[in-house]
């Protein structure tokens, strides 16, 4: 099974979270290795490459530091066009609303971004079945940085580390006038647990900080909030009218694809998925 995107996940002082979460939930879910990429920087490029299974990846590269920087190497190490599955380093599993093999469901998120003329999608950002849905939406949505698909403009350079999912949100919004968000996947990770990643280096004076500057740059499309719960600063997006593209529809298109040449249904048997 041939895939059009490539998976790339940036990670910092987090060799051993890599390989016992993203990349063995990858593997659960039957996702190549051959289309995975991790970026770590420099003098960390050795520990990695000691710790991770050299079976359960396709390239270990050499970037730079912060997480901005880094997303913005990555634009730059992938050719214009290119389609790219953004994954954090810490994701323990997958939640969806359809029992269809999880690489597929990404596939066929690209092709859709390709024909609504949009460059970035998300997925739903709490992983709670209650109130996820087998539901594809178009318009100003949030995508969460843990897990989002772009296809590769090298046009976004976010100009601060807090908020930078924010950042990208917004900025492509304004760039594409829409995009799209479907809410039956959703990754579970630990977010603000755990040492290492952005966790190293976030601060309450970052995070509002970072909310501040989203707010300048784009105020009449977000409003800075205080998350009580979390003791925390936090960004709210002003609802925008949206699109409605399908509503429980997404078994059947799979399907179509399947038996399309794109997605041969000679390597169904090898697909499996899990909740």
């Amino acid at each position: 099974m041939e895939y059009s995107y490539r998976i790339a996940i940036p990670s910092y002082r987090r060799a051993e979270t890599l390989r016992q979460k993203t990349l063995r939930t990858l593997a659960i879910f039957n996702f190549p290795p051959n289309i995975i990429d991790v970026f770590v920087i420099p003098e960390e490029l050795q520990f990695y490459e000691d710790v991770l299974l050299e079976e359960s990846y396709d390239n270990l590269i050499e970037g730079v530091r912060t997480l901005v920087g880094q997303r913005v190497f990555i634009q730059s190490y992938y050719p214009p066009g290119q389609k790219i599955l953004m994954l954090d380093d810490d994701i323990t599993n997958f939640k969806m609303c359809v029992n269809f093999p999880l690489p597929r469901q990404f596939e066929w998120l690209f092709e859709r971004l390709e024909a609504e003329n949009c460059n970035l999608f998300g997925i739903y950002p709490a992983s709670n079945l209650f109130f996820m849905k087998d539901k594809l939406q178009k318009g100003l949505h949030y995508c969460i940085g843990s897990c989002f698909g772009i296809i590769n403009k090298k046009d976004l350079s976010a100009p601060m580390d807090e908020k930078e999912d924010y950042y990208m949100t917004l900025e492509r919004f304004q760039k594409d006038g829409a995009i799209l968000r479907y809410c039956g996947i959703s990754p579970v990770t630990t977010y603000w647990k755990g040492a290492g990643g952005m966790n190293a280096t976030r601060t309450n004076e970052s995070e509002l900080h970072g909310a501040n500057l989203i707010k300048q740059l784009y105020p009449e499309l977000v409003n800075c909030v205080y998350r009580k719960k979390g003791g925390r600063w936090d960004l709210k997006l002003v609802r925008q009218p949206a699109q409605l593209l399908h509503e429980s529809s997404l078994f059947s298109e799979l399907t179509n694809l399947l038996e399309s040449d794109h997605l041969h249904p000679a390597s169904a048997t090898s697909d499996t998925s899990q909740t």
